[in-house]
Order: structure tokens, then sequence, then C-alpha cells
């Protein structure tokens, strides 16, 4: 798989691994009990994102990593990606009442400085 550069990108010699740096996927998407055995480095999560909004690469060295989607599972979604329906708080007191005038932890209404 080749770079997915632009015209006028510059290639860099990126040829060389540093210290190994574990990676732990957390999402809601990631795959249970999956251990991915490809070697990436930090630009694997720019990949990521670039693959994910179809962005060019900012880079020749984001450009050639490989983007963590083997970690992820988005066919499967989780059940709890629609939010429940809380009850409403009748905690009023830090943000003020409903008819605008501060609470009581609130002494006065905040001020945005004059420019």
């Amino acid at each position: 798989m080749g770079p997915k550069l632009q015209a006028g990108d510059v290639n860099g010699a990126y040829d060389r691994l540093g210290f190994r740096v574990p990676a732990v996927v957390v999402s809601p998407f990631a795959r249970k009990d999956y251990v991915s055995s490809v070697v990436r480095d930090h630009t694997a999560v720019l990949a990521l994102l670039e693959h994910k909004f179809n962005l060019p690469a900012l880079t020749y060295r984001d450009g050639w990593a490989d983007d963590i989607t083997d970690c992820l599972d988005f066919e499967n979604a989780p059940a709890f990606l629609v939010p429940p329906n809380l009850a409403a708080s009748n905690n009023q007191q830090h943000f003020g009442d409903d008819d605008g005038t501060p609470g009581p932890l609130c002494s006065k209404p905040p001020t945005v400085p004059s420019v």
C-alpha cells in the first residue's frame, strides 16, 4: 500500500523505529480480546483520522502509516451508543434558577471583560 499523498508533498526518511510504546485502544468500537501484531508508530492516530474523515495526508510519514482500523469493529455497533433517558436533575444551586437569578453558590452573574 503506497502513501496517501497529494502532489507537492515532501518525502522524508522515516525508516527507523524508536522505542516500543505499547498502545491500548479504548473505544466503544474496540474489538474485544483483540491483539494486533501490526507495527505502528504514533502517526497511526493521524492516519486513522485522515481515513475516517477522508482527509489528505499531512506529511509523508502519516501518509505511509497504517491506521488502526483493524483494532476497531464498525460493523457491530455497541448497544449503548444511544444514550439512555435520564431523570431531570433538580439541582439548580450551582448554575442559577430557571428565572435567570443566581443560585445560592453564585453570588453574582459572571461578567465579560471589556475589550
